[in-house]
């Protein structure tokens, strides 16, 4: 692999080469133990957490469906007609992931059963096979960090360190505890940032073949947050314009065109493969139901921003900012810190959204969502376009540190100094496709949903490699 200046510098701040190895050694045992912390944690959580309904409940509908593909056609009117939980609330990603999952493993499968069938006394206990995935996805999460920091860099040392950094503020063990989406959302937009930086450079067909892949993952991503979307256009712009390098045979503006052209090629063709998946196993116009659902329910939880007061207004733009907004928060009266609450706690705004915007809108549109989201479009974006606007700054900040706190803050002031050394490490290429889709997606989550920590998966990596980064140049 290609040094990069920093490695020279790094031994030049630890001293001798031994000094250097052992803290080489050092931060590979922190890492070890983080990673059987991530197993225990995440077994812990699963032992006292529920699980997403409806997306199990809609996971046990498709492995149904699976073993016939000749019923999907008719799937729509058996999801329809089957009892149970709502799948309207289903994240269409998660259910098609806990599906797979289930058609190879028949005990998930029974275990899905009880939450098809609405019962209380549903458990993660019951399905084993799908809480050790969780795990492994949190595990490979930690792999895809490491593996995108190592590419960027070009350091061992760096992108061990911004792995541990990174790991302080993932919450990789909770998420993965949990029998919901996140974990999930976190991996395939982590492995979708792999995949493009290590693709994008490459004028082979093994870079191509990343790049379907990367169109396919992040395809599911976006079937679990319809946000995720924005990254589509993105990804082409970056191909188009960034990459991949004119070096190599077949020098010329011609051929780094016709490279560029087929990269773009093969991403879309990841895209449309994943995008058929879940029309043919449930139907086109379920599928667009369930994500206009779940897009609905978001710009619901956006719009309940708008219009609040201003001492409301300045609070959320402070109380996410690490140790200032906490001490701000102290001083706020419960009704205002409430109203704050990250997720969508009763007496937040997110939650006003979900319970009173949200069912509003969907008894104007009579009872779809695809009519729904519509009605919010026009009378909560676009005719309340001011206060709409007024509320970007205070949603922005709430994703901004992405739950990672003080770390998180000092990565964000160490960006600027990460550019500049990229660009003189002659790895600005590469680097803005790390950087350009997690800025484009924290844009979208602040103009299309609450945009809470969890939605922006790939900035606590982008806050922990800018440190290492930056302090490989000192």
């Amino acid at each position: 692999m290609q040094k990069s200046f920093h490695q020279d510098r790094l031994r030049a701040v630890w001293g001798s080469r031994w000094r250097f190895r052992r803290v080489e050694t050092i931060a590979g045992v922190v890492l070890a133990a983080a990673l059987v912390w991530i197993v225990i944690a995440g077994v812990v959580t699963s032992a006292r957490t529920g699980g997403d309904e409806a997306s199990l409940a809609l996971a046990y509908r498709l492995a149904i469906v699976w073993d016939d593909w000749g019923r999907a056609s008719s799937a729509q009117s058996d999801v329809g007609k089957h009892g149970g939980p709502d799948v309207h609330g289903a994240r269409l990603g998660y259910a098609l992931i806990a599906a797979a999952i289930a058609r190879i493993t028949p005990g998930t499968r029974q275990g899905l059963a009880c939450w098809a069938e609405g019962l209380s006394e549903c458990r993660p206990v019951r399905v084993p096979m799908l809480v050790l995935a969780h795990i492994l996805a949190a595990l490979a999460a930690v792999f895809l960090a490491h593996r995108t920091a190592l590419r960027l860099s070009g350091d061992r040392l760096i992108a061990l360190l911004a792995v541990v950094l990174a790991l302080m503020s993932m919450r990789l063990g909770q998420l993965a505890g949990s029998l919901r989406s996140m974990i999930w959302y976190a991996v395939l937009l982590l492995a979708y940032q792999t995949l493009l930086v290590c693709g994008a450079d490459q004028r082979s067909w093994a870079g191509l073949v990343q790049l379907a892949v990367a169109g396919s993952v992040l395809t599911l991503a976006t079937l679990i947050e319809p946000a995720t979307a924005v990254l589509l256009p993105v990804t082409i712009a970056l191909l188009t314009l960034v990459g991949p390098s004119g070096k190599g045979a077949g020098d010329g503006r011609r051929s780094l065109g016709a490279d560029r052209g087929a990269q773009v090629a093969a991403f879309l063709l990841g895209v449309a493969v994943m995008g058929l998946l879940p029309a043919l196993s449930l139907g086109y116009s379920l599928s667009v139901e369930l994500l206009a659902a779940r897009a609905t329910g978001l710009l619901a939880q956006r719009t309940a921003f708008n219009g609040v007061d201003i001492h409301t207004w300045l609070a959320a733009l402070v109380t996410p900012v690490p140790w200032l907004g906490d001490m701000v928060l102290t001083l706020l009266p419960t009704e205002a810190a409430h109203k704050l609450a990250v997720g969508s706690r009763p007496g937040s705004l997110a939650d006003f959204g979900n319970s009173v915007i949200l069912p509003d809108a969907l008894a104007r549109g009579g009872g779809t969502f695809r009519v729904a989201i519509d009605v919010l479009l026009g009378e909560r974006v676009f005719g309340q376009a001011a206060a709409y606007l007024a509320a970007l700054p205070i949603v922005l900040m709430r994703g901004l540190f992405a739950g990672g706190g003080i770390l998180a803050l000092t990565g964000l002031a160490h960006m600027g100094s990460l550019v500049r050394y990229a660009r003189a490490d002659g790895r600005l290429r590469l680097h803005l496709l790390a950087l350009v889709p997690a800025v484009a997606l924290l844009l979208a989550n602040a103009l299309l949903t609450s945009n809470e920590f969890w939605h922006n998966p790939m900035l606590p990596l982008v806050y922990a490699y800018a440190i290492a980064y930056v302090a490989g140049g000192w």
